[in-house]
Order: structure tokens, then C-alpha cells, then sequence
């Protein structure tokens, strides 16, 4: 199944949900799996100003994404959340901060 958008809203509340699956539930051990990533950017803007062109890539074992010269690479291995965490690097293109 190709991942899609589904909105709605009601009493005043919007939502817009990023559906991966919806075929009949079963349970998902990401641990299993030897990648398993995902990338979302969420612009909301009042304004016209154009929408970023994001460049991604999988290289050494991380996904890494550019836009506007910022970035962002995580690792594609599942593990914890919390190693997770300190294996994120962000920054500018030109000086990278983030944990290492």
C-alpha cells in the first residue's frame, strides 16, 4: 500500500493523518527489520513563499535530508527511542550541531 493523506474535522477540530496502513491490524516488530525510516516535513505558511525542495538520501546506514541549508540525517536501524535520540545530527550545511 502507497502511503496517503486522510483529513477531516469536526466540532471546530481539523485533523490530517498519514495513513501507512490501514489493511487488516497486525502487529509490526520494527525491531525485525533491518531499515525502517521516516521523513515528514510540515510547512504551514500564510504567506505564498515557496515550498522548499528536500533532497534525501540513505547512505551509511542514515537517512539524510537537506533543504533551505539546513539538515538532518537518522540512523535507519530501529532501536530505542533513546538511542535513537542521541544518534540525531542537525544543522546548517555549514555548521553542523547535534549529537554525534
Amino acid at each position: 500500500m502507497k502511503p496517503r493523506w486522510q483529513a477531516g474535522g469536526k466540532n471546530g477540530v481539523a485533523w490530517l493523518d498519514l495513513v501507512l496502513h490501514s489493511d487488516t491490524e497486525r502487529e509490526f516488530r520494527l525491531a525485525e527489520f533491518d531499515e525502517a525510516v521516516l521523513a515528514l516535513a510540515v510547512r504551514i505558511s500564510h504567506g505564498r513563499s515557496p515550498t522548499p525542495t528536500v533532497s534525501a538520501e540513505v547512505k551509511s546506514n542514515r537517512l539524510a535530508l537537506a533543504w533551505d541549508g539546513r539538515r538532518l540525517s537518522v540512523p535507519v536501524c530501529p532501536d530505542r527511542i533513546a538511542n535513537l535520540q542521541r544518534q540525531v545530527q542537525w544543522g546548517n550545511l555549514t555548521n553542523a550541531t547535534g549529537a554525534e
